[in-house]
């Protein structure tokens, strides 16, 4: 083997790992706001101060989890292209696809939080954080009830989105285990 072929295997070794991982992650960072974070905010927390917790912890999600959705859509669109001549190519499917599919998976979760999240709860709990910044307390934040709602309903649609990010990763896991890697 020659040195620029052992180069390309290792970076491609290292791109898969950190691919995986960055996918794997992800979907875990995720999954944490919908269980954690939700069980951690919504307990003894007046409304006011819930929904500021809420938006605080949304935040967080929404400055990190998209940038780490593109660069896990990069890496395994990296993966698919390298990879398209690789493996048993006569099969119904290659891991190119499967590396692919994962490239597009991955980053929907901006469109879906876009689409379903944001009319579904996301706009109505940050009006609720805004009125409780500018001193609104209690009902005219929200009624707990209401809150409540809001917030199992962002819960269920958060864990959507983590489940997705997690069928990019078995997908990209997949397409490694079919190139005996």
């Amino acid at each position: 083997m020659s040195s620029l072929a052992l180069q390309q295997d290792i970076g491609l070794a290292t791109l898969r790992l950190a691919t995986l991982t960055g996918s794997a992650f992800l979907s875990g960072f995720i999954f944490s706001f919908s269980w954690y974070g939700i069980q951690s905010v919504s307990y003894l927390a007046p409304p006011e101060l819930l929904t500021q917790q809420w938006r605080r912890m949304y935040s967080i999600g929404a400055s990190t989890a998209p940038v780490l959705a593109l660069a896990c859509a990069g890496g395994f669109g990296a993966l698919s292209y390298a990879s398209r001549q690789l493996g048993n190519t006569t099969r119904l499917v290659t891991p190119s696809m499967l590396y692919g599919a994962a490239a597009v998976l991955v980053p929907t979760i901006a469109p879906y939080t876009i689409l379903v999240m944001r009319p579904g709860a996301n706009d109505e709990l940050i009006g609720m954080a805004e009125k409780a910044e500018r001193g609104a307390k209690g009902d005219g934040v929200g009624s707990e009830e209401r809150i409540g709602e809001l917030l199992a309903n962002w819960k269920r649609m958060n864990f959507v989105r983590a489940v997705t990010v997690a069928a990019g990763t078995v997908l990209g896991g997949l397409a490694t285990v079919m190139l005996g890697l």
